[in-house]
């Protein structure tokens, strides 16, 4: 008779319920990079001036920018100029991914596995 007593089957619990986060989180992150490095990259003309239509309704962010430029300092207004867009595109991408992952299967998170892709039937016999 093999029986585990409750703090071992609390302890597995935790671990499994960790460990699904942990792939969650990665799946997350991992669908955010390929959104922003393909479909929401800053190299797509409709994304940077979509976002830069964001940025210049950031008062704090184009008040920003306008300082370094009054300044003098182009190099680093396009530099700030730069990272405001990439923040927005990068926020975009998260949230494209947790919905993304959210209503994946519950075993892969969209990465596919057999639950989720299964096998194709095979005609030929």
């Amino acid at each position: 008779m093999n029986t585990r007593c409750a703090n071992t089957e609390a302890l597995a619990e935790y671990e499994r319920k960790v460990d699904r986060e942990e792939r969650r989180a990665n799946a997350v992150s991992d669908y955010a990079l390929d959104l922003v490095c393909g479909e929401l990259s800053i190299c797509k003309f409709e994304n940077f001036a979509d976002a830069l239509a964001e940025v210049i309704e950031d008062e704090s962010a184009l008040a920003r920018i306008h300082c370094a430029i009054t300044f003098g300092r182009s190099e680093s207004a396009g530099i700030m100029l730069r990272q405001a867009i990439e923040k927005i595109l990068s926020a975009r991408a998260e949230q494209m991914a947790i919905s993304h992952v959210d209503s994946s299967c519950e075993k892969c998170f969209g990465r596919g596995c057999r639950k989720c892709d299964p096998p194709e039937p095979d005609y030929d016999d």
